[in-house]
């Protein structure tokens, strides 16, 4: 792992300040306020423990709920702290707020080892959008900045990135040290046979997923609800079972490439994609007329049919005994598992077999040194803790699930991204606000380097924009939303990568997007459309691209853009060179 970790920094914490962020966002009982389940408190102990040891003076910082930047008493963070102190064996101090003279004060009086919470810190709205003054306001209370909410990696917040502008150095914490280390390890390094089980219901989040995994993989399962696109896609019919129908296009696509890069590797099954092959079935009106009553539920007929035998008036609620079979034959000859969502509508006990069976099978069958486990994604997570079963006996269940997915299908995560290398990084002048245009080209991302590079960031608001262009018989014709789903459907991916790519290249300053945009149409309408929607001080764009909105020779876009912008552009290419309008510097 190539970024600093507080393991490095253990001989120099004696006395410091130390702002621990964690993921304090706990299930709470309903009406009562109390902590329903402390797993991921639990998972930051270690780290906290290991600051008191080394006599840091220790802030922690979290957020609670979705209070929308406004003071709600039932989500004050007071019933964490005293989660915390039990957990610790030492009292947990509590703050009313998260900055300001007060909290400076209480921070002041620690002593080597206390322990200090602040508030709720999305009472602020500040913490969000990553403002600038916000994060300053963290970075007062701190000498040193430890960050441990892996969960929250994928996002850019005032207190996960802003806050490592001004604090230095900025380090992993255990927890999240080791959540990277054991993903790093199944991406990199996997025990051979290895053995992916993807499931849930977000295609669009799971798909990139599916992508970067391939090519890792010797048997890749797809189930959950999932796996009625990628049935669709091949000529199934699966009744009334959810299908993603924008997305058949590229379903298609995957199933070809599967075929070929996975090819014909069976020992158990012909080729290395797998999915279910039954399913417990209910009648899908039925379902929908229990309105979630449990009762009425557990009383509808269920029925197991084979994959392709799904009747039109069903929907798929479960994997049916045939498949948990085949899924236990995999799981027994694999070294690596890493499982993510559920197998079936675990919510409601009947239709829980499938999952269970298997969340079983990984805690009470396998001997953890035999295997390396690793499950990751909220539903999963809560399942498996929900029926009950000995967690402790996985390898790794991971407290991030948006955050494990997007690592896993490649992409930079920014709160990962702005912590300190193992040597300090050097600390550029930033931007004020700016639109830049993104298109995943050499001259794109030089753009973004060069924002970062040749401007004061203290006050930035940052928005990125990918234009996929249309064709000119596009362009002049009625667009159905039908077609402009599937449009969005295609793009969507290539579009999230590409703004991956560039919130990991701001991350890397200390900065991070505000917005992320995503429009079809004529790129410089577009480019300057949203330039004053948002009134931008500054558009700094690739002058040309490979692909993308820069496809065009040099100078189409850019030229019209320079033309008719209300504010400067600057204009970037590969090799290092800028052209610059309005006087905004020196060509």
């Amino acid at each position: 792992m190539e970024k600093l970790t507080i393991g490095h920094l253990r001989e120099t914490l004696s006395g410091r300040r130390v702002f621990v962020r964690i993921d304090g966002d706990v299930p709470r009982r309903e009406g009562v306020g109390e902590i329903a389940d402390d797993f991921k408190l639990r998972q930051v102990v270690p780290t906290l423990q290991f600051l008191i040891q080394a006599g840091a003076r220790i802030v922690i910082g979290t957020h609670w709920g979705q209070p929308g930047g406004e003071v709600v008493t039932p989500w004050r963070t007071d019933p964490i702290a005293e989660r915390l102190s039990h957990l610790l064996g030492r009292p947990v101090r509590k703050a009313n707020d998260c900055v300001g003279r007060e909290v400076e004060r209480l921070v002041d009086e620690l002593k080597p080892g206390e322990v200090l919470m602040v508030e709720n810190l999305r009472f602020y709205a500040e913490e969000d959008v990553d403002d600038a003054t916000f994060a300053r306001q963290l970075a007062d209370l701190a000498d040193v900045y430890c960050n441990d909410a892996f969960g929250l990696a994928h996002r850019g917040q005032a207190s996960t990135v802003g806050i490592t502008r001004y604090v230095r150095p900025a380090a992993a914490g255990l927890l999240m040290e080791r959540e990277l280390l054991m993903l790093e390890a199944v991406l990199k390094n996997p025990q051979k046979p290895f053995l992916a089980v993807v499931a849930g219901s977000r295609l669009e989040e799971k798909l990139p997923v599916l992508e970067n995994l391939l090519p890792r993989v010797d048997r890749l399962f797809i189930g959950g609800a999932l796996c009625f696109t990628f049935l669709k896609a091949q000529g199934y019919e699966v009744g009334r079972s959810p299908v993603h129908t924008a997305f058949l296009k590229l379903a298609e696509d995957f199933l070809k490439r599967a075929e070929h890069v996975l090819g014909s590797r069976g020992e158990i099954y012909p080729t290395g994609l797998v999915f279910p092959s039954d399913f417990v079935v209910v009648e899908a009106e039925a379902l929908e007329h229990a309105h979630g009553d449990l009762e009425k539920i557990a009383a509808l007929p269920r029925h197991v049919v084979m994959a392709s035998e799904i009747p039109a008036y069903a929907v798929a609620v479960d994997i049916g005994p045939m498949t948990i079979s085949h899924l236990i034959e995999l799981f027994d000859w694999a070294r690596t598992i890493f499982w993510n969502g559920p197998l079936g509508r675990w919510e409601w006990a009947p239709f829980a077999a499938g999952t269970r069976a298997m969340a079983e099978y990984v805690t009470e069958r396998v001997p953890a040194e035999r295997k390396d486990i690793l499950i990751c994604g909220d539903s999963l997570t809560q399942a498996i803790r929900q029926f009950g079963l000995p967690v402790e006996r996985i390898r790794h269940l991971s407290t991030g699930g948006e955050s494990a997915l997007k690592y896993l299908a490649g992409m930079p995560l920014p709160a990962v991204v702005a912590l300190s290398d193992r040597e300090q990084p050097e600390r550029p002048s930033r931007p004020r606000r700016i639109l830049i245009p993104v298109d995943g080209s050499p001259n794109a991302r030089l753009a973004v380097q060069r924002v970062s590079q040749l401007l004061d960031a203290a006050r930035a608001e940052i928005t990125l924009l990918y234009v996929a262009p249309l064709s000119r018989v596009e362009r002049s014709t009625y667009v159905s939303p039908e077609r402009e789903a599937e449009w969005r459907a295609a793009h969507q991916l290539e579009a999230e990568r590409i703004f991956a790519e560039a919130n990991a290249e701001l991350a890397r300053q200390g900065l991070t997007s505000h917005r992320q945009l995503m429009a079809m149409g004529d790129p410089a309408e577009e480019i300057l459309k949203l330039a004053d929607q948002i009134h931008a001080d500054l558009i700094a764009m690739g002058a040309r691209g490979r692909t993308g909105i820069f496809r065009f020779l040099m100078g189409g876009v850019s030229r019209k853009v320079l033309d008719h912008a209300k504010c400067p552009v600057l204009l970037v290419r590969v090799p290092d060179e800028e052209l610059v309008r309005a006087g905004l510097m020196e060509a």
